[in-house]
């Protein structure tokens, strides 16, 4: 920067080439890292540069409350989504097929029956893929 800066076009060549020799020997090891772990490995090192940026800078407390925050997140979506499958079933198929004129405390045990029901179905389902190795 300091050879762009003064005008000095020669320099800066010089310099833009030893970076780029720098950043081709750097990914070349990256490579041969990544090769000597697992050869059938695809997977992008960069998607890591968040995690390592915060384990490296952050100070631990936060790092926890940054934990907690993406598990509340996460287990706030499932849980949303558990309870919309549950009232869609009770809406959609148990209460106008099944039981049409029973009272709210039964569809209310029946909805919580219907959530527990997809969880264990989710549950089911992840691990079944888990194991397919996809």
């Amino acid at each position: 920067m300091d050879a762009r800066h003064a005008g000095d076009h020669a320099a800066e060549s010089t310099a833009r080439s030893a970076a780029m020799r720098a950043h081709d020997d750097v990914e070349s090891a990256r490579k041969e890292a990544r090769l000597a772990v697992d050869p059938r490995d695809k997977r992008n090192d960069t998607d890591y540069v968040f995690i390592t940026f915060i384990l490296d800078h952050f100070p631990h407390g936060l790092i926890g409350l940054l934990v907690a925050t993406f598990f509340a997140a996460a287990l706030s979506a499932k849980s949303a989504e558990l309870n919309a499958l549950g009232s869609a079933t009770i809406v959609d198929f148990y209460k106008p097929v099944l039981k049409p004129n029973a009272s709210e405390q039964h569809y209310l045990t029946a909805s919580k029956t219907f959530t527990i029901f997809w969880g264990l179905v989710s549950i089911t389902f992840a691990l079944c893929l888990s194991l397919a190795r996809i």
